[in-house]
C-alpha cells in the first residue's frame, strides 16, 4: 500500500472512529436528558402485543421522549425489546429514557418511583441533607456524585464553569420523580440536566449579549435567591448589584458571608469577628462577586439577574418580614436600617 493511500486510509479510521465516539457521547447524554418539563401525571398505555416501535412513536407524540431511535437502542442494548408491560401507567415530562425504559419493562409505577422537591435557594449541603432524610441516597453519595459530574462535558450549561468550582449554583430547584434505586449520579444528573434545558437559548443569547458568563450569571442569581424574597424585587435588586460592581463599590451581603460561616439561610446578627474575615466570600471586606454561587437559584431570579430592571438605587435591605427597601443613597439606606432591621 503506498504511503498516500496508507494517510488516506488512516485519517479515514480516524474519522470513523472520532464519529463513533461522537454518537456514544450522544446516545449517552440522550438516555439520560429527559424531554423538560414538570412532574404533572400524563396517562400513558401499552397495548397487548405491542411491538417496541409503536411503543416509542407513542411516546414521542406524547412528548415524554425526544428520540425514538434513541429510546429504542436504549431498550434493545438492555434486552427489553420484547418485555415491555401492556398496562396503564402514570408518567412525566421529567423522566428520562432510562427511567421511562425501567418502568415500562417493570410494568408498575407506582410502587417504584417517588417524588422529591428541591427547594430555591438551597445549597448543596442541604440537598444532600434532605435527599439522605427522604431515604434517596446518602448525603456522602451525593456530595461525590457531584465532584463526577462537576467536569462533565456533554452538558453544555457547565461549558464556562471554571476548572475549580462545585456544582453549587447549578443543581436546578424544582419537583423531580426519582426512580426507586435511582443511584446518586442519576439524581444529581437530573438536577444538572434540568437547568440546561431551563436555560433556554434566548435566555443564553442575552447572557452572551451582556458580556457574562452562565457562572457570573448564576452567581448573581444565588446573591438574589438568598438577599430577596419577593420575586417583583429581584430585577430591582439586580440592578443595584451589577451598579456596585461597576464602579468597585463592595458588595456587602450577608448572604455571601452567612455561606462561609455555614449558617444556613441566615445568622441572627453577624459579629464585628464575622464582617473581618479574610475569605474571599466575604463581601464586606472583598470587592467584586464571591468566588462562585451561594446556593442553588430558581428560575425568576437566573432571569433577574439576566434582565435587570434599571433604577437609581444604589443599596437595599430585606427586613424582618420579608421585605426589601431600596435606597439611593447611604443616608437613606443607613436610616432603613435602623427602622426595619435595628428594632
Amino acid at each position: 500500500m503506498s504511503s498516500k493511500l496508507s494517510s488516506v486510509f488512516f485519517l479515514l479510521v480516524v474519522g470513523l472512529v472520532l464519529s463513533l465516539l461522537l454518537y456514544l457521547g450522544t446516545f449517552a447524554g440522550g438516555i439520560f436528558r429527559s424531554p423538560g418539563g414538570d412532574a404533572s401525571p400524563v396517562h400513558f398505555v401499552i397495548t397487548k402485543n405491542e411491538n417496541l416501535g409503536s411503543i416509542a412513536q407513542d411516546l414521542r407524540e406524547k412528548g415524554l421522549i425526544v428520540s425514538t431511535r434513541t429510546f429504542e437502542a436504549y431498550v434493545w442494548l438492555r434486552g427489553w425489546s420484547r418485555s415491555l408491560q401492556a398496562g396503564e401507567y402514570t408518567l412525566g415530562y421529567d423522566l428520562n429514557v432510562r427511567e421511562l425504559a425501567q418502568i415500562l419493562a417493570s410494568g408498575s409505577d407506582a410502587a417504584s418511583e417517588r417524588t422529591i422537591t428541591i427547594i430555591e435557594g438551597w445549597t448543596i449541603d442541604d440537598i444532600a441533607r434532605y435527599l439522605e432524610k427522604q431515604g434517596v441516597v446518602t448525603a456522602d453519595d451525593f456530595r461525590q456524585a457531584l465532584d463526577r459530574l462537576a467536569d462533565h462535558e456533554t452538558v453544555s450549561v457547565l461549558a464556562d464553569k471554571p476548572a475549580s468550582a462545585s456544582l453549587e449554583g447549578y443543581l436546578f430547584p424544582d419537583s423531580y420523580r426519582i426512580f426507586k434505586g435511582a443511584s446518586a449520579d442519576e439524581v444529581a444528573s437530573k438536577m444538572l440536566n434540568t437547568l440546561d434545558q431551563k436555560l433556554a437559548p434566548d435566555l443564553r443569547s442575552a447572557i452572551a449579549k451582556r458580556g457574562q458568563s452562565i457562572f457570573t450569571t448564576l452567581t448573581v442569581a444565588s446573591i438574589l435567591e438568598k438577599e430577596i424574597r419577593d420575586p417583583a424585587d429581584l430585577p430591582i435588586a439586580a440592578d443595584v448589584i451589577y451598579k456596585r460592581l461597576g464602579v468597585g463599590e463592595l458588595l456587602q451581603s450577608d448572604a455571601t458571608l452567612n455561606y462561609l460561616l455555614a449558617t444556613g439561610n441566615k445568622k441572627p446578627q453577624l459579629t464585628f469577628e464575622d464582617l473581618k474575615n479574610p475569605s474571599s466570600y466575604n463581601t464586606y471586606v472583598h470587592p467584586g462577586l464571591p468566588p462562585g454561587p451561594i446556593a442553588n437559584p430558581g428560575l425568576a431570579a437566573i432571569k433577574a439577574a439576566i434582565y435587570p430592571d434599571t433604577n437609581d438605587y444604589w443599596y437595599f435591605l430585606t427586613d424582618k418580614e420579608g421585605h426589601t427597601h431600596f435606597a439611593k443613597d447611604y443616608e437613606t439606606h443607613l436610616a432603613n436600617k435602623r427602622k426595619y432591621l435595628d428594632n
